[in-house]
C-alpha cells in the first residue's frame, strides 16, 4: 500500500504540472486583462479566468469523488458483514439519474444561460452532501465503555437509510446538472472566445468560428478538464483514506466532509460567478436560438389552456388535487419520452450511444473487475499495481488524444471540415485499440474458468500477465474516445438542444450501470464470470460498430 500512495502522489504532482502548463500555454496569445475592472468577451480569456474555470470544475469534482469514496466506508461501517445495503445505494443513485436526468436536462436547456443552474447545482450538492454525512455519522456504531459499539437500531435504521439514499440520489442529480451545462455548455463557449481572441492576435490570416465550426484548440480545453476529473479520482479517495487513518475515526471524517462542504460551496460559487460575468453571459446571450423540442418548452394555446384550467377549478378540492397530479404524472412520462425519441432521432445519436455503451464492460480494473480478482484469490499488492498503472495510462491517454487530433487535423486534406474528421479517425482508432487489447483478455476468462490467482505454478504466470497487461493497456481507448464523443457531441448538437441532450446520454449511461449491476448478480460466482467477461466484450464491440457506421455516414455527407 505505501507503493501505491506513491505511485499516484507522484501522477497527482504531473497532473498539477501538467494543468498549470495548459493554462499558460492556452492563454500565451491571448491579451492580458492586468486591471481589476471586468473584461469583455472581445478580449479574450486570461490566465487568471482560465485557472478560476479549472478551480472550480476541480472542487465541484473534488467534493464528489470524496463523498463517493466516503459513503462506501460509511456504509460498510454502519452494515457490516453484507453488500446489499452498498447495492441499493448506489443503484438507487443510478436509477434516479435514468429516470430524471432527462426531465432535468428539459429543464436545464431553457435556463442554460443563466448562471443560477450551475450555482444551484453546486449549492443542492454542498447541502446534500453535508446533511448525508451527518447522517452517516448517526448510523454508524459508536464505541463505548466496557468495548461495546452502540447503534441506532430498531425502525430508525431503515428510515435514515432511506433518507441518506434520498440525499444520494440529489447529490448525483446535482452532479448530473453541473457537468452537463460546464462540459457540455460552458467549454463551447470559452473555446469559441479563444479562436475569436486568436483572430485579433493573427490579424486576417484566421477565420473565426461559426456556432455549427469546430474550434480547433476545444480538444485542448476537453483534455484539460479531464485531466483535472482524473487527479480527483486518483486522489480523492487517497485523501479521505489518509483522514479516516490519522483520526482513527469515521466519524470525524464525517464530520470534517461535512464541515468542509459550505467554505468549498463558497469559493466555487464565487468562480463560476466570475467566469459566467466576464464571458458565458455575452457570448451565449448573442449565439442561442430559440429552444427546440429537445428543451421541451410548452405552446402559448398549452399555457393558456392549463391557466383556464386551474381558474375553472381550483375550488374542487381533493378532486381538483388528485387531476392536477395525474396530469403532471403523465406530462412528465410524455416529456421523458420526448426527450429519448429526440435523442435518438439526432444526428449524433450513434457516437453518444457508442459512449454510453461502455460501463456495460467489466473490462477495466474498478470495482466490479476488483471483486472478481480478490475472489479468485489474486493479492492486493497485484491488484493495487495494476490499478496504479492503469491510472497512469488513463493520464496518459489525455495527453496523447490531443497530440492525435493536432496531427490528424495537420495530415488532412480537406481542411474546409475542421477538426470532426480528425475527431472521428482518433475515436475509431482508440475503440480499436480497446478491443486488441482485450480480445486476449477475453479469451483467457473463457478459456480458464477456473482461474486462481494464489496458483504458483510457472504456466499461470504468462496467463496472468495477459490478463492485467491487457486490462492496463486497453485504457488507452476509452479515454481517448471519451474526449472525442465529448468534443463531437459540442460541435454537432445546436446550442439549444445540446444540454437536454447530454441529459438523455447520461441516463443511458446510468442504465448501462445499472444493467451491469444485474448482470453481475446474474451471474455471481467466479466460475461465470467468463460470461460476464464475454458481454462485456461485446458490447465494446458494439460501440465500436456503431462509430464505424456513423463515421461511414459523415463520409458519404461530405
Amino acid at each position: 500500500m505505501p507503493n501505491y500512495g506513491t505511485i499516484d502522489s507522484s501522477a497527482h504532482l504531473k497532473v498539477q504540472d501538467a494543468i498549470i502548463d495548459e493554462c499558460a500555454s492556452f492563454s500565451s496569445c491571448l491579451r492580458e486583462d492586468t486591471q481589476t475592472t471586468a473584461a469583455s468577451p472581445s478580449d479574450g480569456i486570461t490566465t487568471r479566468h482560465l485557472i478560476a474555470l479549472y478551480l472550480s470544475h476541480g472542487l465541484f469534482m473534488w467534493n464528489n469523488r470524496c463523498y463517493e469514496f466516503a459513503a462506501v466506508l460509511f456504509t460498510a461501517s454502519a452494515f457490516p458483514h453484507t453488500l446489499v445495503e452498498a447495492s441499493i445505494r448506489a443503484l438507487g443513485a443510478h436509477l434516479a439519474s435514468f429516470m430524471f436526468a432527462p426531465v432535468i436536462g428539459r429543464w436545464l436547456s431553457r435556463h442554460a444561460i443563466a448562471r443560477w443552474p450551475v450555482q444551484g447545482c453546486i449549492v443542492v450538492q454542498r447541502i446534500s452532501i453535508t446533511l448525508a454525512s451527518f447522517g452517516w455519522t448517526s448510523l454508524m456504531p459508536i464505541s463505548v465503555d466496557g468495548g461495546n459499539d452502540k447503534q441506532v437500531d430498531g425502525v430508525w435504521k431503515p428510515v435514515l437509510l432511506a433518507i441518506l439514499i434520498l440525499l444520494g440520489m440529489l447529490e448525483r442529480l446535482s452532479a448530473v446538472g453541473n457537468l452537463v451545462i460546464v462540459e457540455r455548455e460552458w467549454l463551447p463557449s470559452l473555446s469559441t472566445l479563444y479562436e475569436a481572441a486568436l483572430v485579433q492576435h493573427d490579424g486576417a490570416t484566421r477565420a473565426t468560428p461559426t456556432q455549427h465550426e469546430t474550434p480547433s484548440n476545444l480538444h485542448v480545453l476537453n483534455a484539460a478538464m479531464k485531466r483535472i476529473d482524473l487527479a480527483t479520482k486518483l486522489v480523492a479517495p487517497l485523501a479521505v483514506s489518509r483522514l479516516a487513518i490519522h483520526t482513527n475515526s469515521l466519524h470525524a471524517t464525517g464530520l470534517i466532509l461535512a464541515l468542509l462542504q459550505p467554505f468549498s460551496g463558497g469559493v466555487e460559487l464565487y468562480l463560476t460567478d466570475l467566469i459566467w460575468r466576464h464571458y458565458i453571459c455575452d457570448h451565449t446571450v448573442g449565439n442561442r436560438t430559440m429552444a427546440s423540442p429537445l428543451a421541451g418548452q410548452r405552446r402559448p394555446e398549452e399555457s393558456e389552456v392549463g391557466s383556464s384550467v386551474v381558474a375553472t377549478n381550483e375550488s374542487r378540492g381533493l378532486t381538483w388535487i388528485i387531476a392536477i397530479m395525474s396530469s403532471s404524472c403523465i406530462s412528465g412520462i410524455q416529456a421523458w419520452y420526448s426527450s429519448f425519441a429526440s435523442y435518438l432521432r439526432h444526428r449524433a445519436a450513434l457516437p453518444s450511444l457508442a459512449y454510453a455503451l461502455e460501463p456495460l464492460s467489466v473490462l477495466t480494473l474498478a470495482g466490479s473487475m476488483t471483486a472478481y480478482l480478490l475472489a479468485a484469490n489474486f493479492s492486493l499488492s497485484e491488484i493495487t499495481l495494476a490499478r496504479s498503472a492503469s491510472t497512469a495510462i488513463d493520464i496518459a491517454s489525455t495527453v496523447l488524444t490531443p497530440l492525435m487530433v493536432s496531427c490528424a487535423m495537420n495530415r488532412s486534406k480537406n481542411k474546409a471540415a475542421g477538426a470532426l474528421p480528425a475527431l472521428v479517425k482518433v475515436g475509431v482508432i482508440g475503440l480499436s485499440w480497446q478491443l486488441l487489447c482485450l480480445l486476449p483478455v477475453t479469451a483467457t476468462f473463457i478459456a480458464f474458468p477456473s482461474l486462481d490467482g494464489s496458483d504458483t505454478e510457472t504456466h499461470h504466470r504468462p496467463i496472468i500477465a495477459i490478463i492485467f497487461g491487457g486490462l492496463v493497456l486497453s485504457r488507452l481507448g476509452p479515454f481517448a474516445y471519451s474526449l472525442v464523443e465529448q468534443q463531437i457531441v459540442q460541435v454537432k448538437v445546436d446550442p439549444s438542444d445540446r444540454v437536454a441532450f447530454s441529459s438523455v446520454e447520461t441516463a443511458l449511461f446510468d442504465m448501462a450501470e445499472l444493467a451491469r449491476w444485474c448482470m453481475l448478480m446474474v451471474f455471481s460466482t467466479t466460475q461465470s464470470f467468463r460470461w460476464v467477461a464475454l458481454l462485456s466484450f461485446a458490447a465494446i464491440l458494439c460501440s465500436w460498430l456503431m462509430l464505424l457506421r456513423w463515421a461511414q455516414r459523415l463520409r458519404c455527407q461530405a
